[in-house]
């Protein structure tokens, strides 16, 4: 009698220890899953960015960088980026909400220079703002997916005249 019990408590353990080996793994497995890609919104308009090189660099990149002004939303992104890159970007207003989205363009094939990556600093300025609250997100879209680097909530204030 005394037997069974012991194979029964042995199977009991044996079980616990199954049961906590899966659960580990399924806790990794979920953990290093990839983030869910990010919607990005719809851009109703062109947005001039300016990029002058960053020789600080620094980590962790990118950097988002939001500030507000006088009728204005400005954003600078540290990024890095690759030779003969180029880089476009389109803004969507909404009531108290700026949603800007970057998009990275790969180099041409036939661009001449060096195979080097440099950390650049690209700049643009959304202007003809009323004074108010504002929800400013930076999207990036890049051919493996889309994130959100940078968000912020700043006050715009009233335009000077």
């Amino acid at each position: 009698m005394e037997r069974a019990g012991c194979k029964a408590g042995f199977a009991v353990r044996s079980m616990k220890g199954v049961l906590l080996t899966i659960l580990f793994l399924s806790v990794s497995l979920i953990s290093c899953r990839e983030p869910a890609p990010v919607l990005l919104p719809s851009t109703s308009e062109q947005l001039t960015l300016s990029i002058q090189p960053n020789p600080a660099g620094g980590d962790p990149l990118p950097r988002v960088r939001i500030s507000a002004g006088s009728g204005s939303v400005s954003m600078v992104v540290t990024q890095r980026w690759m030779c003969g890159g180029r880089v476009a970007a389109g803004v969507n207003r909404a009531p108290g909400d700026l949603a800007i989205v970057v998009r990275q363009i790969l180099p041409d094939s036939s661009a001449v220079c060096a195979p080097m990556i440099a950390v650049l600093d690209y700049t643009g300025t959304i202007t003809g703002l009323s004074a108010g609250s504002y929800r400013v997100r930076v999207f990036e879209a890049q051919s493996n997916g889309s994130r959100l680097p940078g968000s912020a909530t700043v006050s715009v204030s009233t335009p000077a005249t």
